[in-house]
């Protein structure tokens, strides 16, 4: 088996899914992995067993390429779903199956061994590149929220996301406004609900006001496309002849550019006032982050990749954390295709995982030459 595919292999048999993570599982093999390279070596432990990873090369103070991927993966759902173990890495027909296959070892890993080959040919150089592996993206960024008081961003010149892409050019994704709706009422017996306040009702009438304040206040964007919201949670009630006392929903909103997070908060609030008993919580708030394609580094990737088009990707990542005004230019590309994420049976070509080490290596080799 090839070194660079039996390394990814031993990845994938590296169980972190998130809860619990154990992405410190993966941080140590790869830091004893890069014990023997000129990398400058920075693990930061979070919570029990679960760190952070820096890996830097060059003398730059300024970091001239940051390259980000994230550690764990979400759980496997039922085994009765899956064709083959989701922590083997069995390869069939071309493809490497398992959890984080796609979305991302394979990013994480082409990143990593794309910068060691770049290390055996170049000895020195005065700019830096640095590789962040970071945990818990897939529940509540941990990592990324660490990694943004760890560095100095205002030295960080560009940013490369290594999500899957299926190896395209994606220059942002919407935000997401994750909102918990909750209503209490009085429970009362179910015969006589004239006694009681049905929190169920009164959910739904506060629903249909949020609806309206999201309609209203739809964007649309250029490049990313339409905000969006969907009702994906819903709880309450304890049993038929009982009248509910409390019942909650979450609401997943996806935004664009120019929406406020903030502001939109506030009007959905205003919205629902007149529903005593209605309160509403922001459960996760990541911005939209966007490129502009005329970008200079936007453009550098397309010469140095030889593509011709660019794209966004539908789910948010950690560069709404580190980079949540877009100042810096940041691009998502990685081999994975985004349709095997967080599904049964998810795999990666190898093919395109080989293509994106060389596509890395390219790339760096070009940052260091400008």
């Amino acid at each position: 088996m090839d070194e660079t595919v039996h390394f990814l292999k031993k990845l994938i048999e590296i169980d972190t899914t998130n809860p619990p993570g154990n992405e410190n599982k993966v941080a140590e093999f790869i830091e004893n992995h890069a014990l023997d390279s000129n990398l400058q070596i920075q693990k930061t432990p979070l919570l029990e067993n679960r760190s952070n990873l820096l890996l830097e090369w060059g003398e730059g103070k300024e970091v001239d390429l940051l390259l980000s991927a994230h550690m764990d993966t979400v759980q496997t759902g039922s085994l009765d779903m899956w064709d083959t173990p989701p922590f083997d890495g069995e390869i069939i027909n071309g493809n490497m199956y398992g959890r984080g296959t796609a979305d991302m070892k394979s990013g994480l890993a082409a990143m990593y061994l794309a910068l060691l080959q770049v290390l055996e040919e170049v000895q020195h150089t005065d700019k830096k590149i640095a590789l962040a592996l970071t945990t818990g993206e897939e529940v509540d960024c941990l990592g990324a929220k660490k990694l943004l008081g760890d560095l100095n961003w205002s030295l960080v010149k560009r940013i490369m996301i290594g999500e899957p892409t299926n190896n395209e050019i994606a220059v942002g994704h919407k935000g997401a406004l994750w909102i918990k709706v909750e209503s209490f009422g009085k429970t009362s017996h179910g015969s006589m609900p004239e006694h009681g306040i049905n929190a169920i009702d009164r959910l739904h009438s506060a629903l249909r006001d949020i609806y309206k304040t999201l309609e209203e206040r739809k964007k649309v964007h250029d490049i990313l496309g339409a905000s969006t919201y969907s009702l994906n949670q819903m709880a309450g009630g304890n049993q038929p002849n009982v009248v509910p006392d409390y019942c909650e929903a979450v609401i997943d909103i996806r935004t664009v550019p120019p929406e406020d997070h903030e502001t939109l908060f506030k009007a959905l609030q205003t919205q629902v006032e007149e529903w005593k008993g209605v309160t509403l919580t922001v459960l996760l708030d990541r911005p939209p982050v966007f490129t502009p394609t005329d970008n200079e580094f936007v453009q550098d990737i397309c010469n140095w990749t030889d593509s011709t088009n660019t794209r966004t990707v539908p789910y948010y990542t950690d560069g709404s954390v580190f980079n949540q005004d877009s100042r810096i230019p940041m691009i998502m590309f990685g081999p994975g295709l985004v349709e095997m994420a967080h599904q049964p049976n998810e795999f990666v070509s190898i093919d395109a995982y080989l293509q994106s080490i060389n596509y890395y290596k390219n790339i760096i080799m070009q940052i260091l030459d400008k």
